[in-house]
């Protein structure tokens, strides 16, 4: 049997069938199952994140994937790849000879973040298999179309009225068709919410058919009003930083200047309604003024926000106590009294793995910046979700992202956009 050889994409392979990115690329079967057992994934993984049917569209779009890869011989693997790898060593390594605070707790979180790297390794791979950006982006919308809608309709009593599917510790079930779910939090749904709305805005740009336009703008629509209903401040911002990081790279020419214009009054009208509309301003307006007077030095009454304020004070007093190797993963949940995350994933790497873990984890970031830097001709695509991870390692101060699989499904289509752009340009020098 032949040898399966792989490779790291920082070899700079060059690929002489690289078809046009505005090409639809003609998938086989195989293929096809494999989008459908994405967006399965992705629908349970929002709605049903902790049941049997979660983990289950999970495995199997794994299964589905590694066949798919293995068949054509091609798993790649990126910079993040190798330092999360990296990162999983020395997390395993802490266990068996440091002092965690829980051998078998941050044992778990170690899997999680293994499932993770597998997922992120197979949905990179295909991408940068089929090097078809949009179908992918496609999928996301869909599937997160379909998420909302479900998310909607069982929170539905609730609409406006309190957050939908907010919990600080609690797992809470709904009955849907007679079946149990339990969905991901109120800023996982904005965030996944949210990256489709510049997913949208992307195709839109690209689509010239009008009827296929306005479908697009309904999406974006439901979108929006997914994103007000969860009343997620980080949400609601990494959106409107993502509608004028778009404006700004969608558009050439005399366009330009008049899309940036519109993407920033867009984002100023999205937030004039949050303040404005009593519905929007209980739900999300009047936590957007508590972040404000927390940075302008003010009182503060919101108790997210003072929670969160202690939370950080906890962890920089534990990562102090141990800052070289920290307490195993996700040891924070355990050790704060009110068994919740820090709400910072910088502070909880620091509490997890101390710096050495720390700089396991964020060593990609180096190799990102390294691969944007040095490619000369950036696809308009690649420039966004470039914009998009700035604006991600900006908000990690307030939340924390590294077990959650939507930024794997994100981090997987910015390291594929930018090694594509390098597979062109270096194809164009041949």
């Amino acid at each position: 049997m032949e040898e399966i050889k792989y490779k790291s994409v920082t070899n700079n392979e060059i690929n002489n069938n690289i078809p046009n990115l505005n090409n639809e690329f003609s998938l086989t079967s195989i293929g096809n199952v494999f989008y459908v057992f994405l967006s399965i994934q992705l629908i349970f993984g929002n709605v049903a994140r902790y049941s049997l049917l979660g983990q289950l569209s999970l495995l199997l779009f794994m299964i589905v994937g590694l066949l798919f890869l293995l068949k054509r011989k091609y798993i790649r693997l990126n910079g993040m790849h190798i330092t999360i790898s990296m990162f999983i060593i020395f997390s395993l390594l802490n266990i068996w000879l440091g002092e965690v605070y829980n051998s078998v707790h941050s044992l778990s979180m170690v899997q999680t973040v293994g499932m993770n790297l597998v997922y992120g390794i197979i949905l990179f791979s295909f991408i940068l298999l089929t090097k078809n950006l949009y179908k992918i982006m496609k999928v996301f919308i869909f599937s997160s179309l379909i998420s909302n809608l479900i998310i909607l309709l069982i929170n539905r009593e609730s609409l406006f009225t309190s957050r939908i599917a907010f919990s600080w510790r609690e797992t809470v079930t709904h009955n849907f068709l007679g079946i149990e779910l339990s969905t991901i939090g109120p800023n996982g749904i904005a965030y996944y919410s949210s990256l489709s709305i510049i997913f949208l805005l992307i195709l839109i740009s690209k689509e010239t058919k009008s009827k296929t336009k306005l479908m697009y703008y309904s999406s974006t629509f439901i979108m929006l009003f997914t994103i007000f209903a969860a009343g997620s401040r980080k949400g609601l911002l990494f959106l409107l930083g993502g509608i004028i990081i778009s404006s700004l790279f969608l558009y050439k020419g005399s366009k330009k200047v008049l899309y940036i214009l519109i993407g920033t009054l867009t984002s100023v009208l999205i937030l004039l309604l949050t303040l404005y509309i009593p519905a929007l301003y209980q739900i999300i307006g009047y936590r957007l003024e508590e972040l404000l007077n927390l940075i302008l030095g003010n009182d503060v009454s919101d108790s997210s926000v003072t929670t969160r304020m202690s939370l950080i004070n906890y962890a920089y007093e534990l990562f102090k106590n141990n800052p070289i190797y920290g307490y195993g993963l996700d040891a924070f949940r355990l050790m704060h009294p009110s068994t919740i995350v820090s709400d910072n994933n910088y502070l909880e790497m620091l509490v997890s793995g101390g710096i050495i873990g720390f700089i396991f984890y964020y060593a990609y970031v180096l190799w990102v910046f390294l691969i944007y830097l040095t490619t000369k001709n950036k696809s308009e695509v690649s420039k966004i979700l470039f914009g998009l991870l700035i604006v991600t390692l900006i908000f990690e101060i307030g939340q924390v992202t590294y077990y959650h699989r939507s930024y794997t499904f994100f981090y997987s289509i910015l390291f594929a956009s930018l090694i594509i752009d390098r597979i062109m340009e270096k194809r164009k020098k041949v």
